[in-house]
């Protein structure tokens, strides 16, 4: 928080000003108080303050003098002047020797102290957010819980190192910040906690720290580019919900997508639509629950309470999304056996116009686009991960000959199944 001090030489002001404000609402702290010019001095000079509300007759030294040493001294410190109606011609004075504003005291128990102080306050947040700091570790505080209100732009703050976190408020170390602005580091902050410490935090975690010079390193050596729209392939339809190894995926793949917490609702709205009418979750709702999440950690346990319970929902005699699941799992399992659609027809005792209506509702393409989708993915970690040659992994894929699987891989990706594995030469994890 910013600290005030109040000057006044009289104990009653001093003490109205101390009880009548409520200084936590601004985002204030009450540091101290003092009776006169010298006091003021002596205190700053013990104590550092972003604020000082004071009298302008102040015992010791005269307003104008006080003043002028109060700006040459303290030249970040923000003064607000209480003055008596009678006295507008040393405000005048006073505002030319660098006084930032001023208030009758007949008015600080009004709005009219309520607008000023919230005006002060966005002057002291422009002249911080352009001061370059001195030192090479910086501390900022990060309120969670203020992403979820209004009072999101407080959420990070430079603070001393001495500051305890409370309340759930996590103390971020902040390394290499040397001539970097106030609002480039709380900036950085921010990004940390977006695409970092929001999927790597525990519950209960006070401390962190981040390094300004730090890159966001690839996961595995795969650019977060690329994971994201791996990502975004397996959650553009309901397969992530409905299939074991497809969920655990996307769960898996989404802390190293670099997605933001803020485009996270995006990401999972679409699968999460089409299987509304079996978890029960308008978009409305849908929005308002994830809305709340602050933390990767409290998503998952989200998604996996929906995952069960959207499995417990598909019984056999009642929902055309298990037969679904049905059929997918057992492409899943036989890809790399000849597969014909009457075989899960059977399976499913489904018609053929029905199940593929169904079909491509709940993945959002055909069954035959599916199965070679599935193929060529299984074909792409044999390729990266085992010696195996073209021929046999055409023969571990479905594929009747090593020629169909090549014009089915060129189709499929652009490149030649040979091509693509040299692209990932020396990255295999055999």
């Amino acid at each position: 928080m910013k600290k005030v001090l109040i000057a006044d030489d009289e104990m009653y002001a001093r003490q109205m000003m101390a009880t009548i404000v409520d200084w936590a609402d601004y985002n204030l702290e009450l540091a101290g108080e003092a009776a006169s010019g010298g006091a003021v001095f002596e205190f700053l000079e013990r104590t550092p303050v972003d604020l000082l509300v004071t009298d302008l007759t102040m015992p010791g030294m005269d307003a104008i003098t006080y003043l002028r040493a109060l700006r040459e001294k303290y030249p970040r410190l923000v003064v607000i002047v209480l003055t008596m109606h009678q006295e507008f011609e040393m405000i005048q004075e006073a505002l030319r020797v660098g006084v930032d504003d001023y208030i009758a005291k007949a008015q600080v128990e009004s709005e009219s102290f309520d607008a000023l102080l919230r005006k002060v306050l966005d002057r002291m947040l422009k002249k911080s957010f352009d001061e370059a700091v001195t030192s090479d570790i910086c501390h900022v505080l990060f309120a969670p819980s203020m992403l979820a209100s209004d009072q999101g732009g407080d959420a990070f703050r430079l603070v001393n190192e001495t500051v305890k976190p409370q309340n759930g408020s996590i103390l971020l170390k902040m390394n290499h910040t040397h001539g970097l602005r106030h609002f480039e580091i709380t900036f950085a902050a921010r990004e940390f906690y977006d695409k970092n410490l929001f999927y790597t935090a525990t519950p209960g975690m006070a401390e962190a720290e981040f390094d300004m010079l730090q890159k966001q390193s690839d996961t595995d050596g795969e650019p977060a580019a690329e994971t994201a729209g791996r990502l975004s392939a397996l959650l553009d339809n309901a397969n992530w919900i409905i299939e074991n190894a497809t969920f655990e995926e996307a769960l898996s793949l989404t802390p190293k997508a670099g997605v933001s917490r803020e485009r996270l609702p995006s990401f999972f709205y679409r699968p999460i639509q089409i299987s509304a009418d079996y978890i029960g979750i308008s978009p409305a709702r849908y929005f308002d629950i994830v809305g709340s999440f602050l933390w990767w950690h409290e998503w998952e346990t989200w998604l996996r309470m929906l995952h069960g319970s959207l499995l417990v929902s598909m019984t056999k005699n009642s929902s055309s999304l298990y037969n679904i699941n049905l059929a997918i799992s057992y492409l899943q399992e036989h890809y790399g056996e000849p597969i014909a659609l009457n075989d899960i027809l059977c399976r499913t005792s489904m018609s053929k116009t029905q199940f593929s209506a169904l079909f491509k509702t709940y993945t959002g393409t055909t069954f035959m686009e599916y199965l070679k989708k599935l193929r060529i993915e299984q074909a792409k970690r044999y390729l990266i991960e085992t010696g195996w040659n073209i021929a046999q992994i055409a023969e571990k894929t479905g594929y009747s000959g090593e020629r169909n699987f090549r014009k089915a891989f060129l189709q499929s990706t652009g490149e030649s199944p040979r091509d693509y594995r040299k692209k990932f030469a020396g990255k295999t994890k055999n």
